[in-house]
């Protein structure tokens, strides 16, 4: 289980590890917009047209993102694309929202069948990398975890997102973190910013 975003009617981004790690490829994906229900509802589009990112690293997760081509989608009240942050804003110090369909604990084995959602503060990669070390890199963005709220497994790809409305905006792709996602490490996320001209080229 991954989460993505949509980010154009024939176009949502995720993480490339999604696809493709050092011991696995996947064959297809099954995309579903517009409901918060894992495995029922919405509209669902099978495609095997995913554009990597050239310079993906597998093994430190470096330049985690990915595009998946698909069957145009129409937008309405419940799906719509989500705007890409540009420029040079860190958003350190700034609340955003991750969303997804993975683990809410340590404990839990599974993803759930229904969206949680965490609101979480964007941290400097200083301070990310005192967890992470020099993995962390210009286009990895984290956020802290400390108020008990995660990304955990089954989250990945799936949006960090700030502001509402029409001027939401996408600024991470949800990409790794600790074995624990409960124990307060900091979560890391591929930064949109650093990305942008590259998803939006494809």
């Amino acid at each position: 289980i991954c989460g993505s975003s949509l980010i154009g009617n024939t176009r949502s981004v995720t993480a490339a590890h999604c696809w493709r790690t050092n011991t696995f490829q996947a064959r297809q994906f099954t995309v579903v917009w517009g409901s918060n229900a894992l495995m029922s509802g919405g509209t669902r589009v099978v495609t095997t047209n995913v554009v990597v990112h050239p310079q993906y690293n597998a093994n430190n997760l470096n330049n985690d993102v990915a595009v998946i081509r698909h069957n145009s989608v129409a937008f309405n009240n419940v799906i719509n694309r989500i705007a890409l942050a540009t420029g040079s804003n860190s958003f350190a110090g700034t609340w955003a929202v991750a969303a997804g369909y993975g683990r809410n604990g340590d404990g839990s084995g599974s993803s759930n069948p229904g969206k949680f959602q965490a609101n979480l503060l964007v941290i400097t990669n200083d301070v990310c990398r005192q967890t992470f070390g020099n993995t962390i890199v210009a286009s990895t963005l984290c956020v802290s975890t400390a108020h008990g709220s995660s990304t955990c497994p089954g989250d990945s790809g799936g949006p960090l997102a700030v502001g509402s409305g029409n001027n939401r905006q996408l600024i991470g792709i949800t990409s790794f973190g600790t074995q624990w996602c409960a124990r307060g490490f900091p979560a890391g996320f591929a930064r949109v910013t650093s990305f942008a001209s590259w998803l939006s080229s494809q």
